[in-house]
């Protein structure tokens, strides 16, 4: 087995808590010694060492564990929820999430959007609603209008990308949303962009 990298830590830790709690074993309340006895007995030994060098993430995993199971399970499904969303959009990775969890995906145009003002420039976007309709207008950068290809999954899209910590989001004086974008969109534009 490749070493784990720090990218792939997370992700593996996360799958075998799932296993662990899976087997019932933390509903008998198992701590995290019970937890690395587990996993050496899987044969899960570099996880172990990683554990025994990083005191925050021994920590948090004790917290998980000492959670009432069905808590962890809700956790555990809220997280993998996320990942297929992110990874739909990502190449070779959307087969396998659409698969896993149909429907799981962020849309075309919530890429679209992101992708739009990452091309300008922009730092963020005001998004306003008004007789005339619904305008994503950047912030600052190359400026010009942001187009939405589906005037009426506007707010679900942003709502999707603000949930998954791709925008955050504040309010201006005349109380339109203003949405700036983060680092991790960044990265997940970078990915999905191949």
């Amino acid at each position: 087995m490749e070493p784990i990298t720090v990218a792939g830590a997370f992700a593996t830790i996360v799958g075998l808590l799932a296993a662990y709690n899976a087997e019932g074993r933390a509903a008998t309340g198992d701590d995290l010694q019970d937890f690395q006895v587990w996993l050496a007995s899987n044969n899960h030994n570099e996880v172990i060492g990683l554990l025994e060098q990083n005191a925050a993430a021994t920590s948090g995993i004790r917290a998980l564990l000492n959670q009432d199971r069905e808590v962890l399970f809700g956790k555990l499904d809220s997280i993998d929820q996320m990942l297929a969303h992110v990874a739909s959009r990502v190449d070779g990775f959307g087969e396998i999430a659409e698969a896993l969890r149909p429907g799981a995906e962020i849309s075309v145009q919530a890429l679209s959007v992101v992708s739009q003002i990452f091309d300008n420039n922009s730092s963020g976007f005001i998004y306003s609603e008004s007789m005339s309709g619904k305008r994503i207008l950047p912030l600052d950068g190359d400026h010009g209008k942001i187009q939405i290809m589906e005037p009426q999954f506007i707010e679900d899209d942003l709502a999707t990308l603000y949930e998954y910590g791709l925008l955050r989001l504040d309010y201006n004086g005349q109380g339109d949303a203003v949405y700036r974008v983060t680092r991790a969109a960044a990265r997940f534009i970078s990915t999905a962009r191949g």
